[in-house]
């Protein structure tokens, strides 16, 4: 994987850069693009294309079927997802290791082939259950803890037992300080430059994710010289905080301000109690990016037509009778036609030289919270100063 950063914002964090990989190009900021959910008949502008994310649920049970006994429904899942990508965009996969015990070498091993046969980049499992045992700002020695560094050790042995030359991508957890640091140097000793946190369905400015996970990573990266070097993604992020409007503030937007370079998709269902999901009242229309505002909002499905981009791929009356029709599809169209807005607004900024006014552009919107502003800044203001 060959990065080169031919502009940096050090005020926001915010680079500009050039990936190639796999005889492939991207150039960031972008939003990557879950292709598993777009269906046969379906696409997106071209704008929102360059990462492909797919992703697939594994076990030590379907790794070991999947090796042992021609269970390949694990293979077909990421073939099948892979296959949608088109021919110049990079293939990003990601198993979640829904277990929470040992990750063995020989399912280690498993799992990187099927992403190396079915992707560009590897990614270091992401162990969702694991995480949610951990508690919140737990350090190493606990048990969660200890098994998610050595799981993550026993899969980047397989990738060099396997002898892969495909990069691999580092995934953070959300825990803990003490596992940040830990893991990146890790992966920093092993030569990793791709950089992954797993925001599990937090904000970018949750101040567990500033002080557990960015701020520790991002000073790494800095102090290290890796930081123009480097692809730093993110998965699993919240967007974002409500408003008192019935808006929603643009955590995917803010995400890029903080050193991101891609931000993937929400793969991970709300953990909620089943009650919960009872008492709530079915949404009437979809949440889409508003690029006016820098916001998120509830749109009407009557409504629709005012957001959907003039060369979106899809049409007012499909979403309307796709909706109607499957209300659930409501949360999938919204995940793709904002991919379309948020690439389209990131294109915008770009030809129009605002990549580094990114922050102000924040700033300025009548949406705003003052409060994320802040915190932003004040992650900037550790991230590069001489504080620790």
């Amino acid at each position: 994987m060959d990065i080169a950063t031919p502009r940096v914002d050090d005020s926001a964090i915010t680079t500009h850069k050039i990936v190639r990989t796999a005889g492939k190009e991207l150039e960031t900021p972008a939003k990557a693009l879950q292709v598993g959910k777009l269906r046969k008949a379906e696409d997106v502008v071209d704008t929102a294309r360059g990462v492909a994310e797919t992703f697939a649920t594994a076990t030590n049970t379907k790794l070991e079927n999947s090796r042992t006994s021609g269970f390949d429904r694990l293979a077909d899942n990421l073939r099948l997802q892979a296959e949608r990508a088109e021919d110049d965009e990079i293939v990003v996969p990601f198993l979640k290791f829904d277990d929470t015990e040992d990750l063995t070498l020989e399912n280690a091993k498993e799992a990187a082939r099927l992403q190396s046969n079915y992707g560009d980049i590897l990614s270091v499992p992401l162990q969702t259950e694991l995480t949610y045992e951990a508690n919140d700002g737990d350090g190493l020695g606990e048990d969660p803890v200890e098994t998610i560094v050595e799981n993550t050790r026993t899969y980047l042995n397989a990738v060099e037992d396997l002898e892969i030359e495909k990069p691999v991508m580092a995934v953070f957890p959300s825990i803990s300080k003490a596992v940040t640091d830990e893991l990146t140097k890790m992966y920093i000793d092993r030569g990793l430059r791709a950089f992954c946190v797993d925001f599990n369905r937090r904000t970018a400015t949750a101040k567990a994710q500033q002080d557990q996970v960015i701020t520790p990573l991002m000073r790494s990266l800095l102090a290290e010289d890796l930081h123009e070097v480097s692809l730093v993604y993110a998965v699993n992020l919240k967007n974002g905080k409500p408003k008192d409007d019935g808006r929603r503030s643009p955590e995917q937007v803010y995400a890029y301000t903080l050193g991101f370079d891609v931000v993937g998709d929400v793969h991970l269902p709300p953990r909620l109690p089943p009650e919960v999901f009872e008492d709530m009242d079915d949404p009437s229309g979809v949440r889409l990016f508003d690029s006016d505002t820098l916001s998120f909002r509830d749109v009407e499905l009557d409504d629709v037509d005012e957001y959907l981009p003039e060369d979106s791929e899809f049409t007012a009356a499909e979403v309307r009778r796709r909706v109607k029709s499957k209300g659930n599809d409501r949360y999938r169209l919204s995940n793709l036609i904002n991919a379309e807005l948020i690439s389209l607004f990131l294109k915008l900024i770009e030809d129009e030289d605002k990549e580094d006014e990114l922050f102000e552009l924040l700033a300025a919107s009548p949406e705003a919270i003052e409060e994320d502003l802040d915190e932003i800044a004040d992650i900037v203001a550790r991230v590069i100063g001489s504080d620790n």
